[in-house]
């Protein structure tokens, strides 16, 4: 008997579960319910009052129909296009439209049948195994300081692969990207093995354990696969295959693991990526199917942290030992040592061949960033943005690549990946202002300490400067050798230099890498402006000290012009000493034009020459 409408139905944001009597409640993420929402509407799709006020199953959500208001959020938004209960794209099953049928695989965007898919992987697999096995005469080529361009395609491929790595690596992230984005990271999630978009669905099943320790196995199996390529050449030198040597072999794991160290890390991580979707469950980002409280995902817990604590972190430890024991090892003349770990070394600069470390640590920390803040979109991209500022900051410092070519496309990259980071798209609103809030808070804060710290170092060098200590250890970062020790080194090597033949020399600059041959250019450069030696080579752009500092009185501009003018009046008379007089002085040094300040000088008048 009311004469209102909105007493006898909910109003928007509510919906209906009541039978007989009016029962409205909120319908919460993952729905769409306009005025007059209720269950009946929402299972059948129709409404009274038109189709305007059918409630629907938001896109990039799935309810079933056995519970309608049990919402599950798609891992991809057009997996699950909404409007009633149990829809899914492309005839994908379970819940959240997680996997194909048997028989079918998923493929593009529907689930297409298997056919000679199976067949199609096993001779991938095989040809996989026989490149793995020629790998090992192609990675233990000669190295050379220089770029060659053979090694700067192998290197720029490798740095493409890792491109590739971290974008499918993105796609694991809880935030939405844009559509373009989203696409591609869905097509690349080959890169992180995952086993569902690659279509080995066909040989492996549906069943989320089995295809994750698949996943988990590859690369101890390829580990395995090339120590039996090794064992099985010494029986076979019988038939004129050649023995492989236990260095470069080990050098080819080191560089099949560093290639894939990104799909390696990602891969490890996957259980610690478990979403919590609307209706409270929890269930894995990689497997939506398997939900974390079941008893198989602590199996795959258990085999991703052996993964990661054996082969992640195993290897990252690994390089790091051999960076640091490299100069040792080469003091030492232990080649087979060298020659293991040559993987860490040979793409990047000599005075650089540490910088296979940080290379690995971006990977570990974006693959971290994303486990670890997979209920959090904004903390995902905040932690993989520092990381890769961090890394883009010791980039430009160091510049580790031999060819400059490659240091430019790294640099630009990942300046690129920092950028598609701030691209995604707003979720859930109150999180992000209050992430946004507490990040802003944070690095105020940080910004502070790092001024208050960089002016307590410059203070305390200031009273060590007045009290007669050396300082360079504070303001240079770093622990700087005596002028005394250095300039004994440097006479001592400028001895050894005119003892040796120029066409030595020459050939051996030859071989120099760019950067090191622009490090000798720099020093010729400084020694020739600041101690005014002469060279026949083209100086770089440089202000010398002398000419910042240099502070002269009347009285010694006076003698100075005194003596130029004696110098022109003899330079008319021939002389058989004017050949010498005239190689001591530089015939393209510039005539200085010098003034005297007001308040340095005995006199205040400025001269000028």
């Amino acid at each position: 008997g009311s004469l209102s409408l909105s007493d006898c139905f909910c109003r928007a944001g509510s919906i209906d579960i009541g039978d007989d009597t009016l029962n409205c409640i909120p319908c919460g993420e993952g729905m769409r319910c306009p005025f007059s929402s209720s269950l009946a509407t929402l299972q059948s799709g129709k409404a009274m009052l038109g189709p305007e006020f059918v409630p629907t199953v938001a896109e990039g959500y799935f309810t079933t129909v056995q519970k309608p208001l049990d919402v599950f959020r798609c891992r991809f938004v057009d997996l699950c296009p909404g409007g009633t209960p149990g829809t899914c794209a492309g005839g994908l099953k379970g819940e959240p439209c997680a996997v194909c049928p048997a028989g079918r695989f998923w493929s593009s965007k529907t689930c297409a049948d298997c056919g000679s898919t199976a067949l199609a992987w096993l001779a991938a697999a095989v040809a996989a195994l026989m490149a793995l096995y020629g790998a090992y005469f192609l990675v233990n080529l000669e190295v050379s300081a220089q770029a060659t361009p053979f090694k700067t395609i192998c290197t720029l491929s490798g740095l493409a692969v890792s491109a590739l790595q971290t974008l499918a690596v993105l796609g694991l992230m809880s935030v939405r990207w844009p559509a373009t984005l989203t696409k591609t990271a869905s097509t690349l999630q080959l890169l992180v093995l995952d086993v569902d978009s690659i279509g080995l669905t066909c040989l492996l099943g549906s069943n989320a354990l089995r295809n994750y320790l698949f996943s988990t196995l590859v690369f101890p199996a390829v580990i395995a696969w090339l120590a039996f390529c090794h064992m099985v050449s010494k029986p076979l030198r019988k038939l004129g295959v050649s023995a492989r040597k236990v260095p470069y072999t080990v050098n080819t794991m080191g560089l099949v693991l560093q290639l894939g160290f990104g799909t390696m890390a990602a891969v490890a991580l996957k259980p610690i990526m478990c979403t919590r979707h609307p209706n409270g469950l929890r269930s894995m980002v990689s497997y939506p199917s398997l939900s974390c409280e079941e008893s198989q995902y602590g199996l795959m817990l258990a085999c991703g942290m052996a993964l990661l604590f054996c082969f992640v972190l195993g290897f990252v430890a690994l390089c790091s030992y051999a960076t640091w024991m490299m100069p040792l090892w080469s003091a030492r003349s232990q080649p087979e040592r060298v020659q293991c770990f040559r993987f860490c070394t040979s793409k990047y600069r000599l005075d650089a061949y540490w910088f296979v470390v940080p290379v690995c640590l971006r990977h570990l920390g974006i693959a971290l960033s994303i486990a670890v803040g997979t209920n959090m979109p904004p903390a995902q991209t905040a932690g993989a943005s520092i990381v890769l500022v961090i890394y883009l900051i010791m980039q430009v410092a160091v510049q580790p690549w031999k060819a400059p070519l490659m240091n430019i496309v790294d640099i630009a990259v990942t300046a690129i990946f920092v950028l598609l980071l701030n691209k995604s798209i707003q979720v859930d609103p109150q999180m992000e202002m209050d992430f946004a809030e507490l990040s802003a808070f944070a690095f105020l804060l940080l910004m502070i300490f790092g001024l208050v710290f960089a002016s307590v170092c410059a203070a305390v060098a200031l009273v060590l400067h007045h009290a007669g200590h050396n300082v360079n250890c504070i303001l240079d970062l770093r622990r700087q050798k005596e002028s005394e020790e250095i300039a004994k080194a440097l006479k001592e090597c400028a001895e050894h230099l005119l003892q040796i033949n120029l066409s030595d020399l020459s050939e051996t600059i030859d071989h120099m890498n760019s950067y090191d041959v622009k490090t000798i250019l720099d020093l010729i450069s400084l020694l020739s402006l600041e101690l005014e030696l002469r060279s026949n080579i083209h100086l770089n752009m440089r202000v010398p000290l002398s000419s910042l500092n240099y502070r002269l009185t009347r009285a010694r501009l006076t003698a100075r012009l005194s003596a130029r003018l004696t110098k022109t009046s003899t330079a008319a008379v021939p002389s058989p000493c004017a050949d010498e007089a005239d190689a001591a002085v530089p015939p393209d040094r510039p005539e200085l034009e010098l003034s005297e300040p007001a308040d340095d000088s005995e006199d205040s008048d400025g001269i000028s020459l």
